[in-house]
């Protein structure tokens, strides 16, 4: 779902793109990045085609959270994402809370670890798919954050909802090595971390032609959808556009 508003918030045009959900065993949920970028990149031409883009001072997106994406050194996805209200990870989870421990997990961040959450994700991979595992260069934690990278070439993730994933150390706001090594886990695998309003990169020749955007047009991290709920609606510059993709296969 995508939509672009004015400087005064008013909505100007609505546009939304569907693409398939797939359920590969009872309890599973997956989607593929690639329908999230070709959709979201369709409904971008058709929402701006009347929009002089040269104008626009930077786009953002919002998106769903705790969708585990795997990527290769290419920047290559090499399997479907595994979406926030997948139930694979039960092991993964008790193992978290019960090893690890609650009482280490909450000092780090502030929370215990769920089924949904990345993390438990990371190790299902390891533990069920250990060759994706071995070829995977970056793991990312919400869905937008493909869409920027293939965009911008920069793969990265921001802290509203990467603190989310159960592997933040939140007090220093970066990856916590502790928690990550605890779970035999590489923390180069994790993505490089951005506050929602800080700068990623820019669109790049390849990005520009795909979204019909200005090449070098600046593109800012954004967050996901239960961080952006947390924020007054409406409230955008005058010429940014926030592009919202829709969660779990409901667009």
């Amino acid at each position: 779902k995508l939509l672009v508003m004015d400087e005064t918030g008013d909505i100007k045009k609505i546009v939304s793109k569907e693409y398939p959900l797939f359920f590969p065993h009872p309890g599973w949920s997956e989607q593929k990045p690639e329908d999230w970028f070709e959709k979201s990149m369709e409904g971008i031409k058709e929402l701006t085609a009347e929009c002089d883009k040269s104008q626009v001072a930077g786009i953002s997106f919002g998106g769903q959270m705790h969708g585990l994406v795997a990527l290769d050194k290419d920047d290559n996805v090499i399997r479907p994402a595994i979406l926030w209200n997948d139930g694979r990870t039960g092991k993964e989870t008790e193992y978290l809370n019960e090893v690890i421990g609650k009482d280490k997990l909450s000092e780090y961040t502030a929370n215990i670890a769920f089924a949904g959450f990345t993390a438990p994700k990371i190790l299902w991979v390891k533990e069920n798919e250990p060759e994706i595992y071995e070829k995977t260069a970056c793991f990312l934690i919400s869905s937008k954050d493909y869409i920027i990278g293939r965009l911008t070439s920069v793969f990265a993730g921001d802290m509203t909802a990467c603190s989310t994933a159960g592997a933040m150390d939140l007090d220093k706001k970066i990856w916590s090595e502790e928690l990550i090594g605890a779970a035999g886990v590489d923390i180069k695998k994790f993505p490089k971390l951005f506050y929602a309003h800080e700068c990623v990169g820019t669109v790049t020749e390849t990005g520009a032609t795909e979204s019909g955007y200005p090449a070098g047009t600046k593109v800012y991290a954004g967050t996901g959808d239960a961080g952006a709920t947390t924020l007054a609606s409406g409230i955008l510059a005058p010429g940014e556009y926030n592009i919202n993709l829709g969660t779990s296969g409901w667009v």
